[in-house]
């Protein structure tokens, strides 16, 4: 049918873009970070949702949930947590569904019609409190807790450079293993914090079978009040903003 032709083209579509984008991603360095390759992770993220959102349409959710879930990590697009949300209703994932719905309602411009479906799941009486909920902290979700072994009190951002953990499965998502950690700026005296960072168990995922890198950027924070420090990533859309141009703006 058309409709089984249009989706074949335009899988292939994503699938080159997706090979192009990692090839660019696989040959970065954080020691070479600029904006342009900064603007690399934002386009993968948006060309896994739009695979996974093709998978959707062909009927294979669960295949679909995986893209999904590996780009919605990355971005604060709403229209990613929609797509997420959709996947999992279809899955009967109600719990996530409704969190994957409140958290793209919560970011500026959600999708027309995300409230509607969120509202089906939880009533017009709650949308607003499980709205507000889910935009109490909106980081969280990437957000991991360090020790902090020195009692500091001091903040500095970093880059983490991710690749797929363990063996790369053609089923299952690959969860990120940390591969590189690079010091940006800020307190000198979290340098030595890059060990920590490159031993956390970060929430990001891989698709079955991407075999590529991903740099995030984000900020650790430290207090001595609370005797903990807490890492957390900028979305990549906010990565790409934040970094210059080029490697030599960066304060090494």
């Amino acid at each position: 049918s058309q409709h089984s032709t249009n989706l074949g083209m335009a899988t292939q579509l994503a699938d080159n873009a997706i090979r192009a984008t990692e090839a660019q991603l696989n040959a970065m360095s954080l020691d070479t970070m600029s904006r342009m390759q900064a603007a690399q992770v934002e386009s993968i993220s948006a060309y896994w949702d739009t695979m996974g959102w093709i998978l959707y349409k062909e009927g294979k959710a669960k295949q679909a949930r995986s893209y999904a879930r590996a780009a919605w990590m990355l971005t604060n697009d709403g229209s990613v947590g929609d797509h997420l949300g959709r996947i999992d209703e279809k899955l009967g994932r109600k719990a996530a569904a409704i969190r994957a719905f409140a958290l793209a309602l919560a970011y500026p411009g959600p999708p027309v019609g995300t409230r509607a479906r969120l509202v089906a799941l939880v009533g017009k009486d709650k949308v607003d409190s499980v709205i507000a909920s889910a935009t109490k902290d909106l980081a969280a979700r990437r957000r991991v807790k360090l020790a902090n072994p020195d009692q500091l009190t001091a903040k500095a951002q970093f880059w983490v450079l991710f690749s797929p953990g363990g063996k790369s499965s053609r089923k299952k998502a690959t969860r990120a293993r940390v591969e590189n950690v690079k010091f940006i700026s800020g307190s000198d005296s979290l340098k030595p914090y890059a060990q920590a960072l490159r031993k956390a168990r970060f929430a990001y995922l891989f698709p079955p079978g991407e075999q590529t890198k991903l740099a995030v950027r984000g900020v650790l924070s430290c207090s001595k009040a609370k005797s903990q420090c807490s890492y957390t990533p900028f979305s990549a859309n906010k990565a790409v903003l934040v970094t210059p141009g080029s490697a030599s703006g960066q304060r090494q």
